[in-house]
């Protein structure tokens, strides 16, 4: 019987798979050289599938094919990068996120357990990497369907943030723009109120704690970097690890949606042309400090995690945060940042060290993140490297 295209595909990526894991585990040359082999022909099989266009309609084929596209996303830079393709993980994703957004809605169902993963995994680091890259993320409406508990509520917000940013930089770059810059100040105002609304459910899951009653590790390295610090008298303490890791999530979602606004609006001002809000530039920049604190607050929780993504998620929201400090003019804020940072730093080596290689891009898209948190400089633009391509 022969091998439909799209289940050769799924083959392929399999051995691929297969052979880095060979090569990583025994340090073998020949399974080395045979994972490029693998992922070179892999890449042949995906390319004539695809080019097979509206002929690829049976819904078994189509999730193959996306799960093979999803799974080359997560192989080793050291197999799938060379010289003329760097990062090679943003292509497979990207291409995952159109797919899955052009073969919508039934090409993956949430009901079923491997594939509501595959979705998540689309989903949450395509976010990821859309607000990284500042572009907008291809979205059908039935991805809002995520029944993700750190989801529910914001997965709206989450998914149309990168178009703000896209359409703020086209903003800044047009001469008069008024208009624009009013049309969307009034779009990120709403997606950051429905971020708090949506956050609103999970308050009774976290209290305000004093410092010296907070329960810190201090073999944990930024457990006791805070110990050694009184920038921050109170430190957020949370009934369960979920609700700290959706609260830094939304903090972070939302600093860059008023890091933009602000953006925006120190624009305007000094073109002479300053656009009616409903907050001023100042109350706008008292909740993005607390925002930003809040981060900071919280991340003692998730260094409770020893994973290296949480490690990441960490060095992430410490770096945004300091960003922000930096441009409020927050000395003391940015020095507990740095600390920390360091302390987090020494504290991911360590976790590399012991546990197995992870394919957590966090770190890969802290630059786009940071640079989203920038508002200050007068006609900043962000420049496409600068974010993270």
């Amino acid at each position: 019987m022969e091998i439909p295209p799209t289940s050769a595909v799924l083959i392929s990526t399999l051995e691929t798979i297969c052979f880095s894991h060979l090569s990583y585990v025994s340090r073998n040359p020949r399974y080395t050289c045979q994972s490029y082999i693998s992922y070179a022909q892999t890449l042949k099989l995906l390319q004539a599938a695809l080019a097979r266009g509206p002929l690829v309609v049976d819904m078994v084929r189509r999730r193959e094919l996306l799960t093979s596209i999803v799974l080359l996303a997560q192989l080793p830079d050291s197999i799938t990068n060379n010289q003329a393709v760097h990062e090679s993980w943003r292509v497979h994703l990207w291409a995952a996120i159109e797919y899955a957004a052009a073969s919508a809605p039934a090409v993956l169902d949430f009901d079923h357990p491997l594939e509501a993963k595959l979705m998540h995994s689309i989903q949450v680091n395509g976010t990821l990497l859309a607000i990284s890259r500042r572009t907008a993320l291809p979205v059908h409406p039935r991805w809002l369907e995520n029944k993700r508990l750190w989801y529910q509520g914001v997965t709206r917000p989450f998914f149309h943030v990168p178009s703000a940013l896209e359409k703020a930089d086209a903003a800044l770059c047009k001469e008069d723009n008024a208009l624009d810059i009013e049309i969307l100040s009034h779009e990120l105002e709403q997606l950051r109120l429905e971020t708090e609304l949506g956050e609103q459910p999970w308050q009774s899951a976290r209290k305000l704690t004093k410092l010296e009653d907070v329960d810190l590790d201090q073999d944990i390295e930024e457990h006791a970097a805070v110990t050694s610090l009184a920038t921050f008298d109170n430190l957020y303490v949370f009934t369960e690890f979920v609700a700290a890791r959706r609260f830094t999530t939304t903090s972070q979602l939302m600093l860059v949606i008023e890091c933009t606004l602000l953006r925006l609006l120190h624009s305007a001002r000094d073109a002479g042309t300053p656009i009616p809000t409903s907050r001023t530039i100042e109350q706008i920049e008292n909740n993005a400090f607390r925002l930003a604190s809040n981060i900071c607050m919280t991340s003692h929780h998730i260094s409770r995690m020893q994973t290296i993504g949480n490690a990441m998620l960490v060095q992430l929201g410490l770096s945004m945060a300091r960003q922000f400090f930096e441009e409020h003019g927050d000395q003391a804020q940015m020095e507990w940042c740095d600390a920390c940072l360091a302390a987090n730093g020494r504290r991911l080596v360590r976790i590399e060290a012991a546990l197995p290689p992870s394919r957590c891009r966090i770190n890969a898209i802290i630059p786009g993140w940071v640079a989203a948190c920038k508002y200050q400089t007068s006609g900043l633009r962000i420049e496409a490297g600068e974010a993270g391509d």
